[in-house]
């Protein structure tokens, strides 16, 4: 009886765990937007100037969600004066670091760059912005090799994600693996992975919740030249292609960039100033001074967001107004990427605000 018990409330514990785990996959605050870490020969300042405007635009790209950017003429002007945009930088020669090979030879610059003339910059030149919160991907990958066929887990510490963590962090997209546990391996056999099946990939992922799924298969043909066929699914729709390269690694860099060019289109902000749309949202459960402060904070990380102002205060709410840049639909997306507001159904009757939500406590 006592071990029945301790079953059920294991299971309960683990299910509880799992809840705990899958939720916080809905979107994460992706952090060092703003930073690029370079390896160097040397410390001389031309090597620092070469580097930085190398940086500055790996940052552009990230932080716009667009390569095209750096063909604008604003900002191919802003690299040939990238000091303006550094805040601080430094060296260091860690010999470990979970995107960095092992090495002791090796020396790393840190560059991190001005938030806000970043921003600036790509405002003026009214191109897009990409904020800070950004979907979860969950990557399902098979590989094909000498070892056999396989998935690879979460807790794989091979050189090949490592490669995707660089080149994941380089776009600046939050992508996991999955747990591989006895879960997955039961809703996602190797075979079914290898298959691409939309189907068994949005049941095996379910547990998850991610935002948009990544799955490829990789292997290596007679000729020893690898080879990469992909699925990438969101916002209800999937598209598929195909790589091909000397090593594993190789293609990495083409698939991140679709997949980041693919959101980017979507979550970015279209910074073009004719399209300024004051916004009233009405937020509900509002019942204390700091539920309020972490609220307005809220709002103000948002990209499309450029001024929250208190236009109305009643009982348990609050009504703010905001400027936004774009539409409402594209504020609704990323407000949606995380749970801190429940969006509550329109009344025709009701209130004059554009959005109505329900403050989610924090714990």
């Amino acid at each position: 009886m006592r071990l029945d018990n301790l079953k059920c409330w294991s299971g309960m514990l683990l299910g509880c765990l799992i809840l705990i785990y899958c939720q916080k996959l809905l979107a994460v605050e992706v952090a060092g937007l703003y930073t690029a870490e370079l390896q160097v020969i040397s410390q001389s300042v031309e090597e620092r100037k070469r580097l930085t405007s190398q940086g500055l635009r790996m940052v552009l790209q990230r932080v716009s969600g667009h390569p095209a950017t750096i063909e604008h003429e604003m900002v191919k002007t802003a690299l040939l004066n990238s000091d303006r945009y550094l805040r601080q930088y430094g060296y260091d020669s860690l010999k470990e670091s979970p995107d960095r090979e092992a090495s002791s030879d090796l020396q790393w610059l840190r560059l991190q760059f001005d938030e806000i003339q970043i921003d600036k910059l790509l405002r003026k030149a009214q191109l897009p912005i990409w904020g800070s919160n950004r979907p979860q991907i969950l990557l399902w990958l098979t590989i094909d090799d000498e070892s056999g066929r396989r998935t690879l887990g979460a807790d794989n510490d091979s050189g090949l994600v490592k490669q995707i963590d660089r080149e994941a962090q380089r776009r600046g997209l939050p992508v996991i693996l999955p747990l591989m546990d006895l879960q997955d391996e039961s809703a996602l056999p190797v075979t079914e992975a290898w298959g691409l099946f939309r189907q068994t990939l949005e049941t095996a992922s379910a547990r998850y919740q991610p935002e948009a799924i990544l799955a490829g298969r990789l292997y290596r043909n007679d000729e020893q030249f690898w080879h990469g066929r992909w699925r990438f699914i969101f916002n209800d729709q999937v598209t598929g292609f195909s790589t091909s390269g000397d090593s594993e690694n190789g293609e990495f860099d083409l698939v991140i960039d679709y997949v980041a060019d693919t959101l980017a289109r979507h979550y970015a902000v279209n910074t073009d100033i004719s399209r300024h749309e004051k916004i009233r949202v009405k937020v509900e459960n509002i019942l204390s001074l700091a539920a309020y402060a972490e609220m307005t904070e809220y709002f103000k990380k948002f990209a499309a967001v450029t001024r929250v102002s208190v236009a109305g205060v009643e009982r348990g709410s609050i009504i703010i107004e905001l400027i936004a840049e774009d539409s409402i639909p594209k504020l609704q997306e990323a407000i949606a990427l995380d749970n801190k507001l429940f969006e509550l159904s329109a009344d025709p009757a009701g209130d004059e605000h554009d959005l109505a939500y329900r403050w989610q406590a924090q714990e």
